[in-house]
């Protein structure tokens, strides 16, 4: 499964990634993806946090489920597939919203924590810890053609809640894949970045981390990185 990832990165870094935890937070649209690539990157550990069930309105976006998910927790439904994909990786699933209250308890074995959610309470929540436990960190957002992502290596020291509005932590009115619709396409191309981005920080390959945010809009064709 990993032969053409390890001629490509080399067989020292794959070691690496071989030793990481990575927790995706939230499983839906973003997470999706994201669990097949973690899946298949060889990493050590899969912690997957979700507290949403698989509903007949997620699977024109949600490329993980299918029908025979519906009415399933979402966290479970990716853990089964995860599994599949990898049997000799270790992969934990909870099915409670995460807080600031829970966050340690979730998420204190990962190296690396990917964003999955659709709201900025908790994209900021997993910002802060990860700045206080020094853990890397990956942010995704998308809403209809349009997605952004940003890599935050804790050799930074920079994150998500020192380069964002602050008051979009508490708006209500902030589009979401849900709220606003979603073309598919976009969900694939922000978190194709994601996770290079995340493959690069298991490698211990900080130097190649890009530090800028990655914009798109698919049906305006415009693709860009600010920063």
């Amino acid at each position: 499964m990993l032969e053409v990832q390890e001629k490509f990165i080399g067989k020292e870094a794959q070691e690496k990634v071989n030793t990481k935890t990575v927790a995706i937070v939230g499983c839906g649209g973003l997470g999706s993806p994201l669990v097949q690539m973690a899946a298949r990157s060889g990493i050590k550990k899969l912690i997957l946090v979700d507290n949403d069930i698989v509903s007949p309105s997620n699977l024109g976006r949600q490329i993980l489920y299918t029908t025979h998910d519906i009415s399933k927790y979402k966290a479970e439904v990716a853990r089964e597939i995860a599994k599949k994909i990898n049997p000799h990786m270790e992969v934990v699933a909870y099915t409670e919203r995460l807080t600031s209250d829970n966050v340690d308890k979730l998420l204190h074995k990962a190296h690396i924590i990917l964003d999955g959610t659709d709201n900025y309470k908790t994209r900021f929540i997993l910002s802060r810890y990860a700045e206080k436990t020094g853990k890397d960190f990956v942010f995704g957002a998308v809403a209809g053609a349009y997605g952004m992502a940003k890599a935050f290596p804790h050799t930074e020291g920079i994150y998500l809640h020192h380069v964002m509005n602050p008051s979009l932590e508490t708006a209500e009115a902030v589009p979401t894949a849900e709220s606003g619709g979603l073309v598919p396409s976009i969900l694939l191309f922000i978190t194709g970045f994601m996770w290079t981005e995340a493959l690069k920080m298991a490698m211990e390959r900080y130097d190649l981390v890009n530090d800028k945010m990655l914009i798109a809009d698919l049906f305006q064709g415009e693709i860009k990185l600010l920063g």
